[in-house]
């Protein structure tokens, strides 16, 4: 075998290395081309044995199904995409300038992400010139829906209102009046009824908020900076997304419940008797308008109904290990911590649309000055309430 013929020259060249005059270098350079020779050798062996013991065991079979299957999986569908473990990896490792493979750029391609920068490792700016902003990249699903949902778990307003993922300029039919239907005599025909339409427009604005994060933390591994990203695009995105969501003027932002009530529907009070005033919010509604509604009251107003005390100064409320504020005049009543002190809404959120029109992104700019990272959160979204459906009351 060639294996032996090596061994033996190999075992000769270490003799004659031992003589004084003896071409070291000669020898030197010989034996290394022996030595690869025979690990060629040997590896070639092994794989050939490997192939025959797979061959025996059925598995060749099975790695021909996962090629397969890995093909398949680069057919995905973008919302595949963005919810796969590959374009999580990839949407990281490309913040982290870390380097990402085939699978993970094609999860990114699905997803329709197209990068302006194509480095694949991580490049520190200098002192006076920023890093490659990477274009923005989608956020994965289960970081955009952690997103909303921690929205919902602190915002009742923003948890109860209709949402949409649709593109562009959305208008949404609403019913203002109609005949409605009557009692007919048979065989007489029913006359021609008259239903007055309306259109709710959803006009698209922006939403940004930046995260600072330090190099030193950019080394994290993968999970750790999602984990980390994650709980920071929360805290920078939610109170921008709810606050319009209550409070947009519809001036370059989304048109919140708030103004969507209309000035018919607002009114102030001194702050001392909330109740009252919530019994004269629910006057501005018809009967069919209070169908679904619920009172959203703030923290203040919350404390304020607790703790009234009657003529007799005891609490009209248990406020020590007391259930809460439930139900206010027999409609349900929830606490939102993002209404300002002393406001009261009330209406059905169904009666609101709030569209997200471009998913979030985020894109990174660097500062070597200052060795930190930039990371924009951007959006595109849109809000509207039906007119004169929602009470807006606030304290004077």
């Amino acid at each position: 075998m060639r294996i032996d013929e090596i061994n033996t020259r190999l075992a000769a060249i270490s003799a004659e290395a031992e003589n004084e005059g003896a071409d070291i270098n000669a020898l030197t350079a010989e034996a290394d081309a022996l030595i690869a020779e025979r690990k060629a050798i040997q590896e070639a062996g092994e794989k050939r044995a490997s192939l025959l013991s797979k061959i025996a065991a059925g598995e060749v079979g099975k790695r021909t199904e996962a090629v397969k299957e890995k093909t398949a999986r680069k057919a995905m569908t973008r919302e595949e995409a963005l919810a796969s473990e590959e374009y999580r990896n990839f949407f990281a490792k490309t913040l982290m300038r870390m380097p990402v493979n085939e699978d993970e750029q094609t999860a990114a391609r699905a997803a329709g992400v197209a990068l302006t920068t194509t480095a694949t490792t991580f490049v520190e700016a200098g002192v006076a010139a920023d890093g490659v902003n990477n274009g923005g990249l989608f956020i994965p699903t289960e970081m955009s829906l952690a997103l909303v949902k921690e929205a919902e778990l602190v915002s009742p307003i923003f948890r109860d209102i209709a949402k949409d993922n649709l593109p562009g300029v959305l208008k949404f039919p609403y019913k203002v009046s109609g005949t409605g239907a009557d009692i007919r005599t048979e065989g007489t025909p029913n006359p021609d009824g008259q239903i007055e339409w309306a259109e709710l427009e959803l006009t698209p604005y922006e939403i940004s908020e930046t995260i600072r994060v330090t190099w030193k933390l950019e080394r994290m591994a993968v999970p750790a900076f999602l984990s980390y990203l994650q709980t920071e695009l929360i805290a920078a995105v939610k109170d921008a997304m709810i606050d319009q969501t209550i409070y947009g003027t519809g001036t370059d932002e989304v048109t919140g419940v708030t103004a969507s009530a209309g000035s018919d529907n607002e009114k102030t009070y001194d702050g001392t008797d909330p109740l009252a005033a919530i019994k004269e919010g629910l006057a501005l509604l018809s009967g069919k308008q209070k169908a679904g509604a619920k009172i959203y009251i703030s923290n203040s107003v919350a404390e304020e109904i607790m703790f009234h005390q009657d003529a007799n100064s005891f609490y009209n409320f248990a406020v020590v290990n007391g259930a809460g504020i439930s139900t206010i005049g027999g409609y349900p009543a929830e606490k939102d911590p993002y209404l300002h002190d002393g406001d009261i809404v009330i209406g059905n959120m169904k009666k609101f649309r709030l569209n997200e029109i471009e998913p979030i992104s985020v894109s990174r700019d660097s500062s070597g000055k200052q060795r930190v990272s930039d990371y924009t959160a951007y959006g595109i979204v849109a809000g509207a309430g039906q007119p004169g459906e929602f009470v807006y009351i606030s304290k004077e």
